[in-house]
């Protein structure tokens, strides 16, 4: 082992021609291993620089919903015992973004789920523990329709300091849409009108759009760049948050 940390801190003080990382485990991965024994990687990283030989204590699969198992196998042979983390009311592995790459012409709302490492360890493993508390909303309510539609009402939920503010949480404005070939026109116009509505009274407050789909996406930056060209209260609103904060609360407009 001696031998293998005098490699690394070699490794260490050449300004050029270093070892590769793939090398660089190969060689001193026991080493590297005492030095650092938390490793956090990707599928793809662990199939890239780790070598046989090379095990760990414990394997955590965090995000276990969105992983498939031939994505999770390698980590998971890399130790004798293993935590899968994830929820299986998420969505789960699709092969529509691969499609993508393939037929351009796809439809955005047709999608084929897979299987993921998650759904294997639910069958195969014991005991499956649930975690009850959520404390990542801001407000109580981006979490109350999940929870009351997906986790029986059984996640403890924490109460934010403005619950009773009118203009946080969560609001269903209904409009009388029509759904045609992944666009809704009438929605699209609802959606430009809240935006201008916000860019005009809440100048202070940052904002983005999202649409389950790139045509509503498309249709809502056309709506959008129509008002903007002739509304300057908007334009000053995307100039101001494209400067705040380095540009990381600038205005968008995406699809899921």
């Amino acid at each position: 082992c001696t031998t293998k940390i005098s490699l690394i801190i070699n490794e260490m003080n050449k300004r050029r021609n270093r070892l590769g990382i793939r090398e660089l485990t190969q060689r001193a991965g026991q080493a590297l291993l005492e030095l650092k024994p938390c490793w956090m990687m990707s599928p793809l990283a662990v199939a890239q620089y780790l070598h046989e030989g090379m095990e760990f204590d414990l394997v955590v699969i965090d995000e276990a919903s969105q992983m498939t198992p031939e994505n999770a196998i390698g980590a998971l042979s890399r130790a004798g015992q293993a935590v899968v983390v994830g929820d299986t009311k998420q969505l789960p592995p699709t092969s529509f973004f691969r499609k993508m790459l393939d037929d351009e012409d796809i439809d955005e709302d047709l999608r084929e789920d897979s299987e993921s490492i998650l759904d294997m360890a639910n069958v195969a493993f014991m005991p499956i523990r649930q975690l009850r508390w959520h404390y990542r909303s801001r407000h109580s309510a981006l979490i109350q329709f999940s929870n009351k539609t997906m986790y029986k009402e059984e996640l403890t939920i924490f109460p934010s300091p403005r619950e009773d503010d009118p203009d946080m949480g969560v609001h269903l404005v209904e409009v009388l849409g029509a759904y045609k070939s992944g666009r809704n026109e009438i929605e699209a116009r609802a959606v430009v009108e809240a935006v201008v509505r916000h860019m005009t009274n809440h100048p202070d407050q940052s904002l983005g759009v999202c649409t389950m789909n790139s045509d509503q996406k498309d249709l809502i930056i056309d709506e959008f760049e129509r008002e903007r060209d002739r509304n300057r209260a908007v334009q000053n609103f995307v100039s101001k948050w494209e400067e705040e904060n380095d540009s990381l609360e600038e205005f968008f407009i995406k699809n899921l």
